[in-house]
C-alpha cells in the first residue's frame, strides 16, 4: 500500500514536471523565516545552474539577474512584504556562461495565523523567445513604414502578439476618419467598438498562428476588404500580423446596380485591379530599391575614382617636385576617404540585409595589433600622442575574420586619435570567455580625450549618429563606423560598448567570438611589388597583345598609357559586342573586361568569347565598379579568371596581369 502511494506520487510529480518543461514555466518558494530558496526543475534549467550545487538565499542571487534587474527584483519583494500583496515582474536572467535569459516571474506573500509573512511563493516563465519576437518586431516596423504610407487606396497595420497596434498608415486610413495617434499604439480593443473587436480578434489570431484571411465586411456607410496575414522573420518565425484594407464602397455600389451601368463596371474593377498589382508591385520593388540604389552609387562613384588614382600614378611615373608629390598626396589621401565611406555604406547595406559573409582564417592577435597600430602611427605621431598595446599571449589557434577585426580596431583607433589632443591611447586585448569549441576575446581602446556626454551615448553605435551635430563640422565624418563595429561583433558573436566621462576620455570596447582549432594554411602565393610587377612585365612579356574593354574614355586613357608604359601592346573595345568581334578575328594573350557597358556588358560578352575558338583559353580578368560578392560570383561563373574592383591601384593591376600572362606567371611562381 505505501509502495503504491509512492509511485502515484511519484509519477505526479513527473506529470507536473513534465508539465512545467512544456509551458515554460518553473515554481519557486522563499522561506522568509529560514531565509532558504527552493526552485523547481525547470527553475533550474532557465538560470542553467546544476540543482547539486545548491541555490543561494535571496541576497546573494544578485548574480542571478544584471545588476539593474537586481535592483528591481530587490525593491519589488521589499514592497510585497511591506503590503502583502502579489506582483508580478520581467527581469533578464543571466546563465553562468553569460547567456542572458528574459522571465516573467509571479510572486505571492503567504501568512501564518497571526497574519505575519512567511513565505513568497510564485512562477517563473521563460519568455526569451517572446522578447526576441517583439524585438525582431521592432526591428521590422521601420522596413514596413515606408511600404505603409506609400500604398494608395489602402490602409495598412501591423499587430504584434498581443493585437497592439506598433503601425498604422497607408492614404484610406486617414480617409476613413482615422488619426494615426487613435491607432498606433493602442490595442484592438482601445482603438475600435466592441463589434469590431468581435470580427476581427478570431482573425488575428489565426494570422498570428500562421493562417491567411481575405474577406468583405461593412463599417458604417463604406465596404471594406481585408486581407490579414502573418509576418514571418528571416528563420520563418512568425512575430507579427498584418491587415492591408481597401476601400470598397464604390465596388460594391456598382454591383447593385449592375443591370443599369455594366459597362461601368467593369471599368471601376479594372481599374481597383491595377491598383492592387501596382501596391503589389511596389512592396516587391521596395525590397530591391536600396540594394540597386547602392550598387548604382557605386559604380557611379568608383568609375571616375579609378581614372583619379591613375592619373595620379602617371603623374608619379613621370616625375614630380617635392611640393607636386605633397598634391598628389593629399588627392590620393582624399580618394581613400571617398573610397572609406563608401565602403561604410556598402557594409551597412550588406549587414543589414542578411548578405554580409565572413571569411575564416588563422587569427594571430598580437601580430594584428601591431598592424592597425602601424596603420595610424603616423597620425598618432602628428598630434604627438603615445601610442600603447597592452595584447594578453594566447597560447591558442584561433580562426576568424582578420580583415573585419582590423575593420573594428581601425574604427576605434581612428576615432580615439580625432577626438584627442594629449596623452596616449592604448590598445589592449584579453580572453573573456572560454568554451571547449572557441574564446570570446574583449578588445578596448583607450583615449585620455573630449569624452563623451553620458546622455549622447545610446546613440553613439546608431548609423549616421554623432554626439551632437558640431562633431561633423568640427572632425567630419559619416557616423557609421561605431554602427559598423557594433554590427560586426554582433554578427562574430559578441557586442559592442563604451565607458566615458566627459573631458577626461572614453574607452570603446567590442567582443569577438573565435573558434578553436588547427588551421592549414594555404600555399603562399608570391607578391612582387608594382614596381618590380611593371619591369617583370618589360622583360617577360614584351609586345604580348591585350585587349582593353571599357566604356570610360578617361579610364581608356589610363589603361592605355600605364599598359603601353610596361611594355604591352594595347587595342582597345568600348562595347562587350566590339570585343566579341574582335576576339573573332584575332587571338589576344589576355582581355581585360569592364562589367557594365552599353549595349553588351561583360557577363555577356564574357559567355560569347568564351564559345568563340580564340577565346576558350584567353585569360579574362573583370575590371569592375561593382563591389558585391555577388558580382565576382557572376563573373567567375561565365568564365572570368580573376576579379579586380575599382578602383583598383595600377600597381595591383600589374600584378594580377604578370599572373595570367603566358610565360609572366612562371617568372613569379
Amino acid at each position: 500500500m505505501h509502495k503504491d502511494v509512492e509511485e502515484k506520487m511519484r509519477r505526479i510529480q513527473m506529470m507536473m514536471e513534465r508539465t512545467e518543461h512544456i509551458a515554460q514555466t518553473g515554481s519557486w518558494e522563499w522561506d522568509a523565516i529560514t531565509d532558504t530558496v527552493t526552485w523547481s526543475k525547470e527553475t533550474y534549467r532557465f538560470f542553467g545552474r546544476d540543482p547539486a550545487l545548491g541555490i543561494p538565499n535571496l541576497e546573494g542571487q544578485r548574480e542571478l539577474y544584471t545588476p539593474e534587474d537586481t535592483a528591481r527584483l530587490h525593491a519589488t519583494v521589499a514592497k510585497a512584504l511591506a503590503d502583502g500583496l502579489p506582483y508580478d515582474i520581467e527581469l533578464c536572467g543571466v546563465r553562468p556562461s553569460g547567456e542572458k535569459r528574459y522571465c516573467h516571474i509571479l510572486g505571492f506573500p503567504e501568512r501564518d495565523a497571526s497574519g505575519r509573512i512567511v513565505r513568497l511563493a510564485g512562477s517563473l516563465q521563460d519568455i526569451t523567445d517572446r522578447k526576441k519576437a517583439q524585438e525582431e518586431l521592432r526591428r521590422s516596423e521601420a522596413r514596413y513604414r515606408f511600404l505603409v504610407d506609400s500604398l494608395p487606396g489602402a490602409a495598412v497595420l501591423l499587430f504584434d502578439q498581443d493585437f497592439r497596434f506598433q503601425v498604422a498608415g497607408g492614404e484610406e486610413l486617414f480617409r476613413s476618419g482615422f488619426d494615426k495617434s487613435q491607432v498606433e499604439g493602442h490595442t484592438l480593443a482601445e482603438a475600435f467598438p466592441p463589434d469590431v473587436v468581435a470580427l476581427f480578434a478570431p482573425i488575428y489570431a489565426k494570422a498570428l498562428q500562421g493562417e491567411k484571411t481575405e474577406f468583405e465586411h461593412r463599417y458604417k456607410d463604406d465596404y471594406y476588404r481585408q486581407q490579414v496575414v502573418p509576418v514571418r522573420d528571416d528563420q520563418g518565425a512568425i512575430v507579427a500580423g498584418m491587415v492591408i484594407s481597401h476601400n470598397i464602397t464604390e465596388r460594391r455600389l456598382a454591383q447593385e446596380a449592375l443591370s443599369e451601368a455594366n459597362e461601368s463596371l467593369e471599368r471601376r474593377v479594372a481599374e481597383r485591379t491595377r491598383e492592387l498589382v501596382e501596391a503589389r508591385n511596389l512592396a516587391e520593388a521596395a525590397n530591391v530599391a536600396k540594394s540597386a540604389f547602392l550598387a548604382n552609387m557605386s559604380h557611379e562613384i568608383r568609375t571616375p575614382l579609378n581614372a583619379i588614382n591613375g592619373m595620379c600614378f602617371l603623374v608619379r611615373r613621370s616625375g614630380v617636385t617635392p611640393e607636386q608629390a605633397r598634391y598628389l598626396d593629399h588627392v590620393d589621401a582624399a580618394g581613400a576617404h571617398l573610397l572609406d565611406i563608401l565602403n561604410d555604406i556598402l557594409d551597412l547595406s550588406r549587414i543589414e540585409s542578411g548578405k554580409f559573409v565572413f571569411d575564416e582564417a588563422e587569427v594571430h592577435i598580437g601580430k594584428m595589433a601591431g598592424e592597425v597600430m602601424a596603420m595610424v602611427a603616423e597620425r598618432a605621431q602628428e598630434k604627438q600622442l603615445t601610442l600603447i598595446q597592452d595584447i594578453q599571449a594566447i597560447p591558442l589557434r584561433l580562426l576568424g575574420d582578420v580583415t573585419r577585426l582590423k575593420q573594428a580596431l581601425l574604427n576605434y583607433l581612428t576615432n580615439a586619435i580625432k577626438f584627442s589632443d594629449q596623452g596616449s591611447i592604448a590598445l589592449r586585448s584579453r580572453i573573456e570567455h572560454e568554451d571547449s569549441d572557441s574564446v570570446l576575446v574583449r578588445f578596448e581602446v583607450q583615449d585620455h580625450g573630449i569624452g563623451i556626454p553620458a546622455e549622447t551615448i545610446p546613440r553613439l553605435f546608431t548609423p549616421f549618429e554623432q554626439a551632437d551635430n558640431s562633431m561633423t563640422r568640427r572632425y567630419g565624418g559619416t557616423g557609421l563606423g561605431l554602427a559598423i563595429t557594433r554590427r560586426l561583433a554582433e554578427l562574430m558573436g559578441g557586442s559592442a560598448g563604451v565607458e566615458s566621462v566627459l573631458g577626461q576620455g572614453s574607452t570603446f570596447w567590442f567582443t569577438a567570438r573565435l573558434k578553436k582549432g588547427a588551421f592549414t594554411p594555404a600555399t603562399p602565393v608570391l607578391k612582387l611589388p608594382g614596381a618590380q610587377a611593371e619591369q617583370m612585365l618589360k622583360a617577360a612579356c614584351l609586345g604580348q597583345r591585350v585587349l582593353v574593354v571599357e566604356d570610360d574614355r578617361l579610364n581608356q586613357e589610363v589603361l592605355r598609357l600605364s599598359l603601353e608604359g610596361a611594355g604591352l601592346a594595347l587595342d582597345m573595345a568600348e562595347t562587350g559586342d566590339v570585343a566579341v568581334e574582335m576576339v573573332a578575328r584575332q587571338a589576344y594573350a589576355l582581355i581585360l573586361m569592364d562589367m557594365q557597358m552599353p549595349r553588351m556588358g561583360g557577363i555577356e560578352a564574357t559567355r560569347r568569347i568564351r564559345a568563340l575558338s580564340t577565346g576558350t583559353k584567353v585569360p579574362i580578368i573583370a575590371m569592375t565598379a561593382n563591389a558585391f560578392s555577388e558580382d565576382r560570383e557572376r563573373c567567375l561563373a561565365v568564365g572570368m579568371n580573376d576579379f579586380i574592383s575599382k578602383p583598383f591601384k595600377l600597381d595591383k593591376l600589374f600584378e594580377t596581369i604578370l599572373t595570367w600572362l603566358p610565360d609572366g606567371g612562371e617568372q613569379t611562381a
